[in-house]
Protein backbone atom coordinates (compact mmCIF):
# COMPACT_ATOMS: atom_id res chain seq x y z
CA UNK A 1 0.00 0.00 0.00
CA UNK A 2 0.76 3.40 -0.32
CA UNK A 3 1.50 5.91 2.61
CA UNK A 4 -1.91 8.09 1.22
CA UNK A 5 -3.91 4.19 1.17
CA UNK A 6 -2.18 3.75 4.79
CA UNK A 7 -3.75 6.85 6.32
CA UNK A 8 -7.40 6.17 4.31
CA UNK A 9 -7.12 3.06 5.90
CA UNK A 10 -6.24 4.00 9.18
CA UNK A 11 -8.55 6.77 9.16
CA UNK A 12 -11.60 4.58 8.06
CA UNK A 13 -10.99 2.29 11.05
CA UNK A 14 -11.21 5.43 13.11
CA UNK A 15 -14.34 6.20 11.75
CA UNK A 16 -15.65 2.88 12.70
CA UNK A 17 -14.42 2.58 16.38
CA UNK A 18 -15.86 6.25 17.05
CA UNK A 19 -19.38 5.41 15.16
CA UNK A 20 -19.23 2.26 17.81
CA UNK A 21 -18.54 4.28 20.60
CA UNK A 22 -21.52 5.83 20.00
CA UNK A 23 -23.58 2.87 19.26
CA UNK A 24 -24.44 4.09 15.18
CA UNK A 25 -24.63 2.38 12.49
CA UNK A 26 -22.02 3.53 9.96
CA UNK A 27 -21.34 1.13 6.45
CA UNK A 28 -20.41 3.92 4.14
CA UNK A 29 -18.82 6.75 6.37
CA UNK A 30 -15.70 5.25 6.76
CA UNK A 31 -15.46 4.27 3.04
CA UNK A 32 -16.30 7.94 2.13
CA UNK A 33 -13.50 9.50 4.51
CA UNK A 34 -11.02 6.44 3.04
CA UNK A 35 -11.75 7.23 -0.74
CA UNK A 36 -11.44 11.02 -0.13
CA UNK A 37 -7.94 10.78 1.34
CA UNK A 38 -7.37 8.40 -1.87
CA UNK A 39 -8.87 7.73 -4.62
CA UNK A 40 -7.53 5.00 -5.79
CA UNK A 41 -8.04 3.54 -2.27
CA UNK A 42 -10.12 0.08 -4.02
CA UNK A 43 -7.37 -0.71 -6.44
CA UNK A 44 -4.57 -1.01 -3.24
CA UNK A 45 -7.76 -3.03 -1.32
CA UNK A 46 -8.08 -6.12 -3.97
CA UNK A 47 -4.64 -5.78 -5.92
CA UNK A 48 -4.40 -8.85 -4.06
CA UNK A 49 -7.13 -10.44 -4.64
CA UNK A 50 -9.25 -12.62 -6.52
CA UNK A 51 -12.38 -10.56 -6.93
CA UNK A 52 -16.30 -11.45 -7.80
CA UNK A 53 -18.64 -8.98 -8.52
CA UNK A 54 -22.12 -10.15 -7.94
CA UNK A 55 -25.28 -7.92 -9.67
CA UNK A 56 -28.26 -8.06 -11.10
CA UNK A 57 -31.92 -6.82 -9.97
CA UNK A 58 -32.95 -9.80 -7.37
CA UNK A 59 -31.30 -12.02 -5.50
CA UNK A 60 -27.81 -10.31 -5.12
CA UNK A 61 -27.68 -10.36 -1.42
CA UNK A 62 -29.10 -13.91 -0.53
CA UNK A 63 -26.67 -14.97 -3.66
CA UNK A 64 -23.69 -13.45 -2.26
CA UNK A 65 -24.28 -14.61 0.66
CA UNK A 66 -24.47 -18.30 -0.34
CA UNK A 67 -21.68 -17.56 -2.43
CA UNK A 68 -19.34 -16.50 0.43
CA UNK A 69 -20.56 -19.48 2.25
CA UNK A 70 -19.09 -22.08 -0.06
CA UNK A 71 -16.15 -20.10 -0.51
CA UNK A 72 -15.05 -19.92 3.02
CA UNK A 73 -15.18 -23.84 3.69
CA UNK A 74 -11.45 -23.48 1.55
CA UNK A 75 -10.60 -19.78 1.32
CA UNK A 76 -10.32 -16.99 3.53
CA UNK A 77 -12.88 -14.52 1.90
CA UNK A 78 -14.21 -10.58 2.58
CA UNK A 79 -17.58 -9.75 1.65
CA UNK A 80 -19.92 -6.95 1.97
CA UNK A 81 -22.60 -8.71 4.21
CA UNK A 82 -23.97 -5.61 6.06
CA UNK A 83 -25.43 -4.88 2.00
CA UNK A 84 -23.85 -1.71 1.22
CA UNK A 85 -23.62 -2.39 -2.29
CA UNK A 86 -22.05 1.26 -3.34
CA UNK A 87 -18.83 2.28 -3.59
CA UNK A 88 -18.24 3.34 0.03
CA UNK A 89 -19.55 1.04 1.50
CA UNK A 90 -17.98 -1.93 -0.39
CA UNK A 91 -14.50 0.03 0.43
CA UNK A 92 -15.53 -0.36 4.52
CA UNK A 93 -15.77 -3.92 4.45
CA UNK A 94 -12.24 -4.40 2.35
CA UNK A 95 -11.03 -1.79 5.07
CA UNK A 96 -12.25 -3.30 7.98
CA UNK A 97 -12.60 -6.84 7.07
CA UNK A 98 -10.27 -7.41 4.06
CA UNK A 99 -6.81 -8.10 5.72
CA UNK A 100 -4.91 -11.70 4.34
CA UNK A 101 -7.60 -12.61 2.49
CA UNK A 102 -7.91 -14.79 -1.03
CA UNK A 103 -11.04 -13.80 -2.36
CA UNK A 104 -13.11 -10.52 -2.37
CA UNK A 105 -17.57 -11.76 -3.01
CA UNK A 106 -18.66 -8.32 -3.39
CA UNK A 107 -22.38 -7.17 -4.10
CA UNK A 108 -22.56 -4.31 -6.21
CA UNK A 109 -25.22 -2.21 -7.20
CA UNK A 110 -26.09 -2.37 -11.24
CA UNK A 111 -24.41 1.22 -12.03
CA UNK A 112 -21.64 0.47 -9.57
CA UNK A 113 -20.22 -2.01 -11.67
CA UNK A 114 -19.31 0.45 -14.47
CA UNK A 115 -17.91 2.64 -11.66
CA UNK A 116 -15.92 0.01 -9.86
CA UNK A 117 -14.28 -1.30 -13.17
CA UNK A 118 -11.43 1.22 -13.84
CA UNK A 119 -10.53 0.46 -9.92
CA UNK A 120 -10.05 -3.51 -9.89
CA UNK A 121 -9.71 -6.31 -11.87
CA UNK A 122 -12.67 -8.11 -11.86
CA UNK A 123 -12.06 -12.17 -12.38
CA UNK A 124 -16.01 -12.96 -12.29
CA UNK A 125 -18.97 -11.27 -12.96
CA UNK A 126 -22.72 -12.91 -11.67
CA UNK A 127 -25.50 -11.31 -13.03
CA UNK A 128 -28.23 -12.53 -11.33
CA UNK A 129 -31.21 -11.68 -13.62
CA UNK A 130 -32.35 -8.55 -14.48
CA UNK A 131 -35.97 -7.29 -14.73
CA UNK A 132 -37.77 -3.87 -15.14
CA UNK A 133 -36.68 -2.02 -11.27
CA UNK A 134 -36.33 1.46 -10.63
CA UNK A 135 -37.03 2.82 -13.48
CA UNK A 136 -36.11 6.55 -12.82
CA UNK A 137 -32.65 5.20 -11.96
CA UNK A 138 -31.87 2.63 -14.11
CA UNK A 139 -33.83 2.61 -17.04
CA UNK A 140 -35.26 -0.52 -18.70
CA UNK A 141 -34.31 -3.71 -18.35
CA UNK A 142 -32.75 -3.28 -21.48
CA UNK A 143 -30.83 0.02 -20.33
CA UNK A 144 -29.39 -2.37 -16.80
CA UNK A 145 -27.93 -4.94 -18.48
CA UNK A 146 -25.98 -2.69 -20.55
CA UNK A 147 -24.86 -0.63 -17.68
CA UNK A 148 -23.79 -3.42 -16.24
CA UNK A 149 -21.51 -4.63 -19.15
CA UNK A 150 -19.88 -1.86 -19.95
CA UNK A 151 -18.23 -2.35 -16.31
CA UNK A 152 -16.38 -5.69 -17.91
CA UNK A 153 -15.82 -3.98 -21.60
CA UNK A 154 -12.63 -3.52 -21.11
CA UNK A 155 -11.69 -6.72 -18.93
CA UNK A 156 -11.43 -9.51 -21.48
CA UNK A 157 -10.43 -11.71 -18.26
CA UNK A 158 -13.68 -11.65 -16.44
CA UNK A 159 -15.81 -14.62 -16.59
CA UNK A 160 -19.78 -13.80 -16.81
CA UNK A 161 -21.81 -15.89 -14.91
CA UNK A 162 -25.80 -15.59 -16.31
CA UNK A 163 -28.79 -16.56 -15.87
CA UNK A 164 -29.58 -18.76 -19.11
CA UNK A 165 -33.48 -18.38 -18.43
CA UNK A 166 -33.94 -15.05 -19.24
CA UNK A 167 -33.76 -14.46 -22.95
CA UNK A 168 -32.32 -11.25 -22.45
CA UNK A 169 -28.70 -13.02 -21.33
CA UNK A 170 -28.42 -14.37 -24.84
CA UNK A 171 -28.66 -10.64 -26.29
CA UNK A 172 -25.43 -10.21 -25.03
CA UNK A 173 -22.71 -9.15 -27.31
CA UNK A 174 -19.22 -9.41 -25.40
CA UNK A 175 -16.22 -11.26 -26.14
CA UNK A 176 -15.51 -12.60 -22.23
CA UNK A 177 -16.15 -16.22 -21.42
CA UNK A 178 -19.70 -16.78 -20.52
CA UNK A 179 -21.41 -19.66 -18.31
CA UNK A 180 -24.75 -20.39 -18.05
CA UNK A 181 -27.28 -21.42 -14.86
CA UNK A 182 -30.92 -22.17 -15.09
CA UNK A 183 -33.57 -24.75 -15.34
CA UNK A 184 -35.28 -24.42 -19.37
CA UNK A 185 -32.34 -23.48 -20.94
CA UNK A 186 -31.24 -26.60 -22.73
CA UNK A 187 -27.75 -25.78 -23.16
CA UNK A 188 -26.59 -23.97 -19.49
CA UNK A 189 -23.53 -25.46 -18.11
CA UNK A 190 -25.05 -25.96 -14.40
CA UNK A 191 -28.51 -27.24 -15.16
CA UNK A 192 -31.05 -26.64 -12.44
CA UNK A 193 -33.46 -29.69 -12.12
CA UNK A 194 -35.96 -31.85 -10.48
CA UNK A 195 -36.56 -28.84 -7.64
CA UNK A 196 -38.90 -29.68 -4.86
CA UNK A 197 -39.77 -26.43 -2.85
CA UNK A 198 -41.30 -26.42 0.42
CA UNK A 199 -42.12 -23.67 3.12
CA UNK A 200 -38.74 -23.92 5.04
CA UNK A 201 -36.35 -25.76 3.18
CA UNK A 202 -36.25 -26.90 -0.43
CA UNK A 203 -34.61 -29.88 -2.65
CA UNK A 204 -32.60 -29.57 -5.78
CA UNK A 205 -30.17 -30.80 -8.46
CA UNK A 206 -27.80 -28.58 -10.30
CA UNK A 207 -26.21 -31.41 -13.01
CA UNK A 208 -26.04 -34.64 -10.82
CA UNK A 209 -25.55 -33.30 -7.60
CA UNK A 210 -28.45 -32.95 -4.85
CA UNK A 211 -28.98 -30.39 -2.69
CA UNK A 212 -31.08 -29.09 0.36
CA UNK A 213 -31.57 -24.94 0.20
CA UNK A 214 -32.44 -24.18 3.41
CA UNK A 215 -35.29 -21.71 2.11
CA UNK A 216 -38.51 -21.31 0.22
CA UNK A 217 -39.09 -19.72 -3.12
CA UNK A 218 -38.16 -20.64 -6.87
CA UNK A 219 -36.18 -17.71 -6.95
CA UNK A 220 -34.01 -18.68 -4.28
CA UNK A 221 -33.10 -22.18 -6.37
CA UNK A 222 -31.61 -19.59 -9.03
CA UNK A 223 -29.67 -17.53 -6.24
CA UNK A 224 -28.14 -21.41 -5.36
CA UNK A 225 -27.59 -22.16 -8.78
CA UNK A 226 -25.33 -18.83 -9.85
CA UNK A 227 -23.46 -19.28 -6.34
CA UNK A 228 -23.14 -23.33 -7.05
CA UNK A 229 -21.89 -22.50 -10.65
CA UNK A 230 -18.83 -20.39 -9.17
CA UNK A 231 -17.83 -22.50 -6.10
CA UNK A 232 -17.36 -25.39 -8.40
CA UNK A 233 -15.56 -23.04 -11.25
CA UNK A 234 -13.05 -22.21 -8.39
CA UNK A 235 -12.95 -26.02 -7.54
CA UNK A 236 -15.15 -26.05 -4.08
CA UNK A 237 -16.07 -29.74 -3.30
CA UNK A 238 -20.13 -30.67 -3.47
CA UNK A 239 -19.33 -32.35 0.36
CA UNK A 240 -18.42 -28.43 0.85
CA UNK A 241 -21.46 -27.18 -0.85
CA UNK A 242 -23.59 -29.11 0.51
CA UNK A 243 -21.90 -28.43 3.91
CA UNK A 244 -22.21 -24.44 3.35
CA UNK A 245 -25.81 -24.54 2.39
CA UNK A 246 -27.03 -27.07 5.79
CA UNK A 247 -24.88 -23.96 7.82
CA UNK A 248 -26.44 -21.23 6.01
CA UNK A 249 -28.26 -18.16 7.93
CA UNK A 250 -31.15 -16.51 6.51
CA UNK A 251 -30.56 -12.99 5.95
CA UNK A 252 -32.23 -10.39 7.87
CA UNK A 253 -35.58 -9.49 5.76
CA UNK A 254 -35.56 -12.50 3.98
CA UNK A 255 -38.08 -14.69 4.58
CA UNK A 256 -36.61 -14.13 8.32
CA UNK A 257 -38.94 -15.29 10.39
CA UNK A 258 -39.20 -13.54 14.56
CA UNK A 259 -41.42 -14.69 17.27
CA UNK A 260 -44.23 -12.46 18.99
CA UNK A 261 -46.97 -13.11 20.75
CA UNK A 262 -46.63 -16.96 20.00
CA UNK A 263 -47.00 -16.21 16.83
CA UNK A 264 -44.66 -16.78 13.76
CA UNK A 265 -44.22 -13.21 11.65
CA UNK A 266 -42.04 -13.44 8.33
CA UNK A 267 -40.01 -10.68 6.94
CA UNK A 268 -40.78 -10.64 2.93
CA UNK A 269 -38.32 -7.89 1.20
CA UNK A 270 -40.03 -6.99 -2.09
CA UNK A 271 -38.83 -4.55 -4.53
CA UNK A 272 -40.66 -4.86 -8.25
CA UNK A 273 -42.95 -7.02 -9.86
CA UNK A 274 -41.31 -10.18 -10.40
CA UNK A 275 -39.98 -10.31 -6.75
CA UNK A 276 -43.31 -9.40 -5.41
CA UNK A 277 -44.90 -11.60 -7.97
CA UNK A 278 -42.54 -14.17 -6.36
CA UNK A 279 -42.67 -13.98 -2.97
CA UNK A 280 -46.54 -14.24 -2.81
CA UNK A 281 -45.44 -17.88 -4.29
CA UNK A 282 -43.99 -18.80 -1.12
CA UNK A 283 -46.50 -17.18 1.22
CA UNK A 284 -49.35 -19.56 -1.11
CA UNK A 285 -47.20 -22.67 0.42
CA UNK A 286 -47.57 -21.52 4.30
CA UNK A 287 -51.20 -23.11 5.18
CA UNK A 288 -51.77 -21.71 7.95
CA UNK A 289 -54.64 -19.25 8.85
CA UNK A 290 -52.56 -16.23 8.19
CA UNK A 291 -52.59 -12.13 8.34
CA UNK A 292 -50.54 -9.68 6.00
CA UNK A 293 -48.78 -6.81 6.23
CA UNK A 294 -48.26 -4.34 2.87
CA UNK A 295 -45.81 -1.53 4.15
CA UNK A 296 -44.41 0.44 1.17
CA UNK A 297 -41.93 3.50 0.91
CA UNK A 298 -40.85 5.57 -2.60
CA UNK A 299 -37.69 6.98 -1.05
CA UNK A 300 -34.76 7.89 -3.15
CA UNK A 301 -33.54 3.92 -1.97
CA UNK A 302 -36.14 2.21 -3.09
CA UNK A 303 -37.19 4.32 -6.56
CA UNK A 304 -39.67 6.96 -6.48
CA UNK A 305 -41.68 5.53 -9.44
CA UNK A 306 -44.03 3.12 -8.10
CA UNK A 307 -45.96 2.32 -10.70
CA UNK A 308 -44.96 -1.17 -10.81
CA UNK A 309 -47.27 -1.74 -7.54
CA UNK A 310 -50.23 -1.33 -10.12
CA UNK A 311 -48.63 -4.52 -12.14
CA UNK A 312 -48.34 -6.60 -8.98
CA UNK A 313 -50.46 -9.75 -8.83
CA UNK A 314 -52.48 -8.09 -5.86
CA UNK A 315 -55.30 -10.19 -6.30
CA UNK A 316 -53.75 -13.61 -6.15
CA UNK A 317 -52.71 -12.74 -2.12
CA UNK A 318 -56.76 -11.24 -2.22
CA UNK A 319 -57.61 -14.80 -3.60
CA UNK A 320 -55.35 -16.79 -0.31
CA UNK A 321 -56.62 -17.57 3.26
CA UNK A 322 -55.32 -14.05 4.11
CA UNK A 323 -57.96 -12.92 6.87
CA UNK A 324 -56.91 -9.08 7.80
CA UNK A 325 -54.14 -7.09 6.01
CA UNK A 326 -52.29 -4.31 6.99
CA UNK A 327 -51.28 -1.28 4.94
CA UNK A 328 -48.85 1.22 6.01
CA UNK A 329 -45.78 3.19 4.81
CA UNK A 330 -44.80 6.48 2.64
CA UNK A 331 -47.17 5.27 -0.09
CA UNK A 332 -49.97 4.43 2.12
CA UNK A 333 -52.91 5.55 0.47
CA UNK A 334 -52.45 4.21 -3.07
CA UNK A 335 -51.37 1.39 -1.80
CA UNK A 336 -54.84 0.82 0.11
CA UNK A 337 -56.52 1.89 -3.01
CA UNK A 338 -54.78 -1.21 -5.08
CA UNK A 339 -55.37 -3.21 -2.40
CA UNK A 340 -59.23 -2.56 -2.64
CA UNK A 341 -59.21 -2.59 -5.96
CA UNK A 342 -57.72 -6.46 -5.83
CA UNK A 343 -60.45 -6.95 -3.82
CA UNK A 344 -59.37 -7.25 0.13
CA UNK A 345 -61.98 -8.14 2.96
CA UNK A 346 -60.25 -6.62 5.79
CA UNK A 347 -58.00 -3.81 5.32
CA UNK A 348 -56.98 -2.06 8.47
CA UNK A 349 -54.31 0.89 8.06
CA UNK A 350 -51.31 1.67 10.48
CA UNK A 351 -48.92 4.91 10.85
CA UNK A 352 -46.12 3.47 12.54
CA UNK A 353 -44.33 0.49 13.27
CA UNK A 354 -45.26 0.85 17.02
CA UNK A 355 -48.82 1.17 15.66
CA UNK A 356 -48.61 -2.36 13.79
CA UNK A 357 -46.63 -4.25 16.81
CA UNK A 358 -49.60 -3.29 18.53
CA UNK A 359 -51.97 -5.16 16.16
CA UNK A 360 -49.76 -8.03 15.36
CA UNK A 361 -49.88 -8.54 19.34
CA UNK A 362 -53.16 -8.82 19.05
CA UNK A 363 -53.49 -10.59 16.15
CA UNK A 364 -55.89 -13.98 16.13
CA UNK A 365 -54.12 -15.77 13.47
CA UNK A 366 -51.20 -18.22 13.15
CA UNK A 367 -48.54 -16.21 10.92
CA UNK A 368 -48.40 -12.52 9.76
CA UNK A 369 -46.62 -12.44 6.43
CA UNK A 370 -44.97 -9.14 5.97
CA UNK A 371 -44.31 -7.67 2.50
CA UNK A 372 -42.52 -4.78 2.07
CA UNK A 373 -39.53 -2.69 0.07
CA UNK A 374 -36.24 -1.95 1.32
CA UNK A 375 -36.75 1.29 3.46
CA UNK A 376 -40.02 0.32 4.56
CA UNK A 377 -38.97 -2.80 5.96
CA UNK A 378 -36.30 -1.80 7.61
CA UNK A 379 -38.55 1.17 8.82
CA UNK A 380 -40.28 -1.33 10.76
CA UNK A 381 -37.40 -3.91 12.06
CA UNK A 382 -35.08 -1.57 13.37
CA UNK A 383 -38.18 0.00 15.47
CA UNK A 384 -38.89 -3.93 16.38
CA UNK A 385 -35.36 -4.20 17.27
CA UNK A 386 -35.69 -0.67 19.51
CA UNK A 387 -38.82 -1.83 21.26
CA UNK A 388 -37.44 -5.32 22.36
CA UNK A 389 -39.10 -7.61 20.22
CA UNK A 390 -36.07 -8.47 17.52
CA UNK A 391 -32.97 -9.59 19.71
CA UNK A 392 -29.54 -8.52 18.12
Amino acid sequence: MTLKSTIATSTAKLAKMGLNATKRSGSSLPGKLAQRIDPEIISHLTDDKQVILVTGTNGKTTTTALLSEMLRTEFEIVTNDSGANMEQGLITSLILKGQNKDIAVLETDEVYVRKLSPQLTIDYLVITNVFDDQVDRLGSKEQTLQTILAGVKHQPQAKLVLNGDLELMHEIDIENHQLFFGKDFANANYKLHDVSIGLNQSQLKINDTALTAPFSGMYNMYNVAAAYAVAKELGISDENIAQALRNFKRIEGRQEVIHIAGKDVVFNLVKNTAGFNATLDVIELDSRQKACVLAFNNKPADGEDMSWLDEADFEHLANMSVTRTYYGGMYQKPLGERARRAGFDELIEFNSPEELLGYIKCEENDVVHIVANYTALYDIRNEFVKLGVIDE
